[in-house]
């Protein structure tokens, strides 16, 4: 048997980044693109097929902000300026979104918990 032990971090590295190239080479076979074409297509997992937040009614920040494709600071800044509708248990605490109200604000629409009443 050949056993040979790297002599340097870096040997290890490489050694280890080999093996894990050849173990994704045996799994996802593919060369590369001959000379004018493009390489094939990602394949896409099921939560981007179906959005993994479509059953959701509620968000905390960093998932309103996932949702809608926006920085958490400017969902931060629109929930304490009042633009955008949501709730926290205390002043200062963590704030929740309803799906509804985030859909709202995305579409520049008043959110109906935010609608004055008629009388």
């Amino acid at each position: 048997m050949n056993d040979q032990r790297p002599q340097t971090l870096a040997e290890a590295v490489l050694a280890a980044a080999g093996i894990i190239v050849d173990a994704l080479e045996r799994e996802l076979p593919w060369s590369p693109p001959e000379s004018g074409q493009s390489p094939p297509p990602r394949p896409v997992a099921p939560s981007d097929q179906t959005g993994h937040h479509s059953g959701r009614l509620w968000f905390n920040t960093g998932q309103a902000a996932e949702y809608a494709s926006h920085h958490p600071i400017t969902l931060l800044k629109a929930l304490n300026a009042g633009e955008l509708h949501g709730e926290q248990r205390m002043k200062g605490g963590r704030w929740v979104i309803r799906r509804e109200c985030l859909d709202a604000w995305l579409s520049k629409k008043p959110c109906e918990h935010t609608i004055p009443e008629r009388r």
